[in-house]
């Protein structure tokens, strides 16, 4: 519905137990190293606590904001928000698992209201969660970021 085109945003929340110096800057490596795989990409503009990226045509503004990372799509839909947030849970995985054995903990919100990725899963949001889509999980062992990379 009309409410759902609200939900173009979500965050990483670590405030539980605490966001690493240097996961942020990991992050958005892997994100320009995915998004340079598109020929239409432009090029990312970068601050120290802020990120734009593009997919393509598509737009990600990837911030950093104390203990929580959020990510806000842009107006061009080519991405869609399920794929981003698919691809995001997956590259954290890798940074959790490669950089600090697993001891990287987050929390999943939706949109301002802050709504809970277990919440949103169940409700099956828009656009984030639906009946055709992969449900995204939030712990992913042993992935070959490579060969997701190709396929996605």
């Amino acid at each position: 519905g009309a409410l759902s085109e609200q939900f173009s945003e979500f965050d990483f929340d670590f405030t539980e137990t605490y966001l690493p110096t240097g996961v942020f800057q990991r992050l958005v490596c892997l994100c320009i190293g995915h998004s340079c795989r598109k020929e239409t990409t432009m090029l990312p503009i970068l601050y120290q606590k802020a990120a734009y990226i593009w997919f393509g045509t598509a737009s990600v503004i990837i911030q950093l904001q104390e203990d929580r990372i959020s990510f806000r799509l842009g107006e061009d839909k080519s991405l869609l928000p399920a794929k981003l947030l698919v691809l995001i849970i997956s590259m954290f995985s890798k940074i959790n698992e490669d950089a600090m054995h697993g001891r990287l903990k987050w929390k999943i919100y939706f949109d301002s209201c802050r709504i809970p990725y277990e919440v949103a899963k169940a409700k099956m949001l828009e656009p984030w969660f639906g009946e055709n889509r992969n449900v995204p999980t939030i712990e992913n062992k042993n992935i070959d970021l490579n060969s997701f990379f190709e396929n996605f």
